[in-house]
């Protein structure tokens, strides 16, 4: 009959040297073989928060705060407007509309004098791009905020 195998016990840590230092409670076996203390786990800030708080990954914020009113939404620190998420894409817009119906406005001037003239040529194809930079700008734009802007083509 065979002896049976020995049993590995890997919960165990290794010690080249000998036994392995034994640490009290509070401390464990350090690099160098040394007991050292051990720092108890610190809280996370999201335990820090009051009962009527939640935690949004910098600081605890009340219930309240994160339940925006239906016209508006929550950014992860404050309630924000549909109008806010817009405003930087309607000054754009306006910016763009302005050059639009400038640009329609020389080349009609122009087209009505020489259609088949090189001006009217040059001021088609810039009406073009002006145009094609102002559907660019429309597509970027989130839906919502597509809406309130005018079809290009009235423009």
């Amino acid at each position: 009959m065979q002896p049976p195998p020995p049993e590995s016990d890997l919960r165990r840590r290794v010690c080249l040297n000998g036994p392995c230092l034994e640490c009290p409670a509070g401390q464990s076996a350090g690099k160098d073989g040394k007991c050292v203390a051990t720092t108890p786990p610190t809280t996370t800030s999201s335990d820090q928060c009051q009962p009527n708080q939640t935690w949004n990954g910098a600081v605890c914020v009340n219930h309240a705060q994160t339940q925006c009113r239906p016209d508006e939404f929550w950014n992860g620190i404050r309630c924000e407007t549909r109008a806010d998420e817009c405003a930087s894409i309607n000054a754009r817009a306006a910016l763009l509309a302005h050059e639009v119906r400038t640009a329609k406005m020389g080349m009609q001037g122009a087209c009505s004098n020489n259609p088949s003239g090189q001006q009217c040529s040059d001021l088609k194809q810039s009406y073009d791009l002006v145009l094609q930079r102002y559907r660019m700008l429309m597509n970027e734009a989130p839906i919502a905020c597509r809406a309130m802007l005018p079809d290009p083509l009235a423009l």
